[in-house]
């Protein structure tokens, strides 16, 4: 048994998958493996990636059809026979000692089931110190970026990401933060990122407005349905509204009429005065205008593109 995987799920990167192999089979070794989840590529992605198969410590799981990040970093973990699960997306890189720093860390920290690492553009607040993160520091959003997260291969066959979502991996995280509880955060980095890609799921998830908004707003009704509770306890009454008040807005203009009710409700227990006037804008007229509005400048985008 490996002490460390790294899961690489992968689609159609073609241009940069190598580079990113390469970053972590100088440190494989008998306590590292090396999982590559090609999630249905089209490109020539998989034939670089079948180049590697004969490395040791590395697997390569392949699968005909795209199903998503998601579900592609699920069968990762299925996969994998590490202690604990390091998630690296396809165009990124490890840092040349990364896996070395991660094990030094786990070895002298023993105990938690959830490490945080920096990535190189991490664009939030950076302490120099190790410290404690809680899963109330997450849900209140002091605590909010992307992280090279180092979780236990246990919690994330526990709690797998949801399938039926391309992104917001934050629904199954903050279950994992909750459960862990406790995690230890480590100034060090570990991973380097590119942003800059044309095709990347964040900037593709902006671009087809739609069923961003469509995505957007189920994740919303999730988030509600599993965090509320959570987060009316810890006294967050205001952050809670701002996100009930963006999923009732964004159903308005997707006309879920009666998904809209259930959000109003539990909206009007924290801000009465401003559900009322959202109540009144989630009537049939006001939701068909506005729905087919954003439909007409949506098409007229598209025709001007």
């Amino acid at each position: 048994m490996s002490l460390l995987s790294v899961v690489v799920p992968v689609y159609n990167r073609e241009d940069c998958i190598a580079a990113c192999i390469e970053s972590v089979i100088p440190q494989l070794s008998e306590k590292y493996e090396l999982i590559i989840v090609d999630d249905g590529s089209g490109d020539g992605t998989r034939e670089i990636v079948n180049r590697y198969r004969d490395t040791p410590r590395l697997r390569i799981v392949s699968y005909p059809h795209n199903k998503g990040v998601n579900y592609a970093r699920n069968r990762g973990v299925e996969t994998a026979s590490g202690e604990f699960i390091l998630f690296l997306d396809s165009d990124d890189t490890l840092e040349p000692s990364a896996l070395r720093t991660i094990t030094s860390v786990i070895e002298k920290n023993s105990g938690y089931k959830h490490y945080l690492f920096l990535v190189d553009d991490f664009a939030g607040v950076r302490s120099r110190e190790e410290k404690i993160v809680t899963y109330l520091d997450w849900l209140s959003e002091s605590v909010s970026g992307d992280f090279a997260h180092v979780v236990s291969r246990e919690t994330l066959l526990a709690y797998p990401f949801d399938e039926s979502f391309r992104l917001y991996e934050l629904l199954v995280w903050l279950k994992i933060f909750k459960t862990n509880e406790r995690m230890l955060y480590v100034p060090s980095i570990v991973m380097y990122r590119d942003r800059s890609r044309p095709d990347s799921l964040s900037l593709e998830h902006l671009l087809q407005s739609k069923r961003s908004m469509q995505q957007d707003y189920n994740f919303t009704l999730k988030f509600t349905e599993y965090y509320t509770e959570d987060m009316l306890a810890n006294g967050l009454d205001s952050l809670l509204g701002r996100y009930l008040q963006k999923a009732i807005l964004l159903g308005v203009a997707l006309n879920r009429i009666q998904d809209n009710k259930t959000l109003l409700q539990l909206f009007r227990k924290i801000n009465p005065g401003r559900a009322r006037a959202l109540r009144v804008l989630n009537c049939s007229l006001f939701s068909l205008l506005l729905y087919l509005s954003i439909k007409y400048f949506s098409k007229l985008k598209r025709i001007n593109a």
